[in-house]
C-alpha cells in the first residue's frame, strides 16, 4: 500500500570538484539528450536539479521543471515520481517546499493516471502532486546523500516525460559525481535522487508528525 502525506542537445551531469560540494546537471528533450516526451511536451522538455550539503551532514534537493527553453510548460505539471531506495522512511524526507501540494511514497507505473510510462517497468519513490503552473519548482531536505535513478512526470491528461534509460540498472549509482554508467560502461541519461545510504554524520531529525507535512511555499 502506498503511503500519503500532504501540506522530485547533450546531457548535463553532475559537476562538481569533489563529492562534499554542489551537484548540479539536466536532462533534456529528444530522447538523446536524456529526455522522452509526449502529448503537449512532446515539443520538449527539460529537468535540472541542484543539490547541496546542508552543513549538519544532510542535503537539499531541489528540481526545476520546464520546457526545453527553461519556460512556462503546457500543460501545466501534474505530478512527478523521483525514484528513491526502498528502504526510505518518511523521516528521510522533510521540508517540502515550492509548487508542493501532496506525497505519496509507494510503486509506480503503467496506469491511466500515468500515461506513457513504459510497459513494463516501474519506479519505486515518491510521487509528488504539484499546485500552480508555469515553471514548476520543487524541494525537500534529505538525510539521504544523492545516486543517480530514475524519473517521470505528468501533465494535463495525456502529457507525459520520462528519462531515457528509465528501468536499466546503474553499475555505479552512489558516484554522484560521475557519469552513470550500465555494466557495460555505457553512459546512462539519469537524474540525482535520494540514496540507499544515509549522509555521513546526519543529525537526528524530527519525524514528519505521522504522515502529514504542512505545505511550505517558497520564499
Amino acid at each position: 500500500m502506498n503511503l500519503r502525506f500532504a501540506a522530485p542537445a547533450l546531457i548535463a551531469f553532475a559537476s562538481a570538484v569533489a563529492p562534499s560540494l554542489a551537484v548540479t546537471g539536466s536532462l533534456s528533450t529528444p530522447a538523446g539528450s536524456g529526455l522522452i516526451s509526449g502529448g503537449g511536451w512532446a515539443a520538449g522538455y527539460m529537468v535540472s536539479w541542484d543539490i547541496t550539503p546542508n552543513g549538519d551532514g544532510t542535503w537539499h534537493y531541489e528540481y526545476t521543471l520546464s520546457n526545453a527553453a527553461g519556460g512556462a510548460l503546457s500543460p501545466a505539471s501534474s505530478h512527478a515520481i523521483f525514484q528513491l531506495s526502498e528502504n526510505i522512511e518518511e523521516s528521510d524526507l522533510l521540508n517540502f517546499g515550492g509548487n508542493f501540494d501532496e506525497a505519496e511514497f509507494g510503486t509506480f507505473g503503467p496506469s491511466a493516471g500515468n500515461p506513457g510510462f513504459p510497459t513494463g517497468e516501474s519506479i519505486y519513490g515518491v510521487k509528488i502532486d504539484f499546485s500552480g503552473g508555469g515553471v514548476t519548482f520543487i524541494e525537500f531536505d534529505s538525510t539521504r546523500q544523492p545516486m543517480w535513478g530514475d524519473f517521470y512526470a505528468k501533465g494535463g491528461a495525456t502529457s507525459f516525460v520520462y528519462n531515457t534509460d528509465l528501468g536499466v540498472p546503474v553499475a555505479n549509482a552512489n558516484d554522484y559525481w560521475a557519469t552513470p554508467v550500465d555494466a557495460n560502461n555505457n553512459p546512462l541519461f539519469k537524474i540525482l535522487v535520494p540514496d540507499t545510504i544515509p549522509a555521513p554524520g546526519s543529525i537526528a531529525l524530527v519525524a514528519l508528525g505521522g504522515l502529514m507535512i504542512s505545505r511550505r511555499r517558497r520564499s
